[in-house]
């Protein structure tokens, strides 16, 4: 009976993750693959500002941000580009928990329907993989800090920074 049980738990833990990965828009069979050969363009750039952030991301479907955030994800900005990963090296590309955004291209603007009194957010809209993608990140106090920097980069800003 024990060993029932545990093989109930083991089908129903891989097919619970075969469901995210194989459903994920950004998984390693979808959007990742196509995403390589840009990441990899840029993998020599120098990192200009690496942030830990909380990520929200805006459902296609229903157009409404995700009810959760995404802790333990990491920012990386480079001269031209900004990548969203999470903070584990390449647990990303297998959660599918990974956007890559080309500076030129890139819009953002205050989220400020996900502001708090405790946190600001800044949506970021870009393509990816020829898809719209948009995405909420919040860096607690250094928000504003993100800001200029997505500025510096090339960033096009769509409505006033977010306020301290």
């Amino acid at each position: 009976m024990r060993y029932l049980i545990i093989l109930f738990v083991v089908i129903a833990a891989a097919l619970m993750l075969w469901k995210v990965w194989s459903k994920s828009p950004q998984s390693i069979r979808g959007g990742q693959a196509r995403l390589l050969p840009l990441i990899d363009a840029h993998a020599d750039d120098p990192i200009l500002y690496r942030q830990h952030v909380r990520v929200k991301y805006r459902v296609p479907q229903t157009g409404a941000w995700s009810g959760k955030n995404l802790g333990f994800m990491e920012l990386l900005v480079r001269p031209s580009s900004l990548e969203l990963n999470v903070q584990l090296s390449g647990a990303g590309a297998l959660t599918g928990s990974r956007w890559f955004f080309e500076a030129a291209g890139t819009h953002m603007r205050e989220a400020t329907e996900l502001r708090t009194r405790w946190r600001s957010w800044i949506a970021i809209a870009g393509r990816q993989s020829n898809e719209q993608v948009e995405l909420a990140i919040s860096a607690n106090e250094q928000t504003p800090e993100l800001w200029g920097v997505l500025v510096g980069i090339g960033v096009v800003a769509e409505s006033p920074p977010p306020a301290p």
